[in-house]
């Protein structure tokens, strides 16, 4: 096996903002530090945000925010919006969407094809508060927070196998079945990954469910 650390996106910035971005991690190896988006910083009060963004094969952490503290929730939060996770395979946390230390706001996320032992979408530790997270979806893993969110459910993409994960027409899980967010107050958006606006009824997912390729 090769155990490296490969990392799509790394920062300790106090404010950064990552979104409409497809990263393809290397699909190989078991290090848990294999991540797509990884947060992290000595700014406490610091404040992250990825929407519309496309990660897969990074066998490890998916979006992560990693910001750490020993002495319980610290200021600041991040905002994940819209984001689609897909074989995120490790032996720790599993493809987590989601921050360890602090408040985090999580809302029509797609983690599909992570195993192994996992967090899915949600925060580390549970007692720090979600904030008004919800409408996401995980599978295998049984850990989507919030109102609206569906476990261990299974979304159908276009064709998954040559990546491109715009969902099927046909799909049943994630069409239609997010939460509008263009009036958001933390973080609002109109558009998806390929920059076309959203309907007025929002899919969870990068995608706003328009069957084309992504590139």
């Amino acid at each position: 096996n090769i155990d490296i650390e490969f990392v799509g996106i790394a920062t300790r910035a106090s404010d950064t903002r990552v979104s409409n971005t497809i990263l393809v991690g290397p699909g190989l190896g078991s290090a848990t530090a294999h991540a797509g988006i990884r947060y992290g910083s000595d700014y406490y009060t610091s404040f992250y945000y990825a929407w519309n963004n496309l990660l897969y094969g990074f066998r490890g952490l998916g979006l992560t925010d990693r910001t750490y503290s020993d002495g319980g929730p610290l200021p600041g939060s991040s905002v994940f919006y819209n984001n689609t996770v897909v074989d995120a395979v490790s032996q720790d946390w599993t493809g987590t969407i989601g921050a360890y230390y602090r408040p985090v706001r999580l809302k029509n996320n797609i983690l599909q094809n992570c195993a192994a032992s996992g967090t899915g979408v949600e925060s580390y530790q549970a007692s720090y508060p979600l904030q008004g997270s919800g409408y996401n979806i995980d599978q295998p893993l049984s850990a989507a927070v919030g109102a609206g969110s569906k476990q261990n459910t299974t979304v159908s993409f276009v064709n998954a196998g040559a990546a491109d994960y715009h969902l099927a027409l046909g799909d049943t899980a994630a069409r239609a079945a997010g939460t509008n967010l263009a009036s958001d107050p933390f973080l609002p958006i109109s558009d998806d990954i390929d920059t076309q606006s959203r309907p007025v009824t929002w899919s969870i997912s990068s995608d706003k469910a328009v069957s084309m390729m992504i590139g």
